[in-house]
């Protein structure tokens, strides 16, 4: 995700924020928050709430990003950041599964309903984790 910074970049204030139609296009973070603090998902908000970030980056425009906003994944109503978690071992232990790397079978996601949302995902908001399964067989079949 192309990734740009408020402090290397000053112009960025009045591109990201006087042009109301950048907005969708666009995420605003806080370099060290943590847990969707400090997020503004341009998309996802009205107006007023993103233009709320604006003079915290002015104040401190070291500690903000802006990047662009790419649409989460679709499940069931939910908008996702969908994961396959890997695991990396050294180990020689069976239950480890040997040294290398291993892929889980299983999709995890972390979520929140497409509408009505702030767009952020973060557990610590008002996410949820899940896991995303798949059926064989024919469209349709019970």
């Amino acid at each position: 995700i192309p990734t740009r910074s408020f402090a290397a970049e000053p112009s960025l204030i009045h591109a990201v924020f006087d042009n109301p139609s950048t907005q969708a296009n666009v995420v605003v973070k806080r370099v060290d928050g943590r847990g969707g603090n400090a997020v503004w998902v341009g998309a996802k908000l009205p107006r007023a709430d993103f233009l709320a970030a604006r003079p915290l980056v002015v104040a401190e425009p070291e500690a903000f990003i802006v990047q662009k906003y790419t649409a989460l994944s679709l499940v069931d109503g939910q908008m996702t950041d969908l994961r396959g978690p890997a695991f990396i071992t050294s180990s020689d232990e069976a239950l480890c599964g040997g040294p290398g790397v291993a892929v889980s079978p299983v999709l995890w996601g972390r979520g929140v309903p497409a509408e009505g949302s702030n767009g952020k995902v973060n557990i610590s908001d008002s996410g949820f984790e899940f896991a995303v399964a798949t059926a064989n067989g024919q469209k349709g079949a019970h």
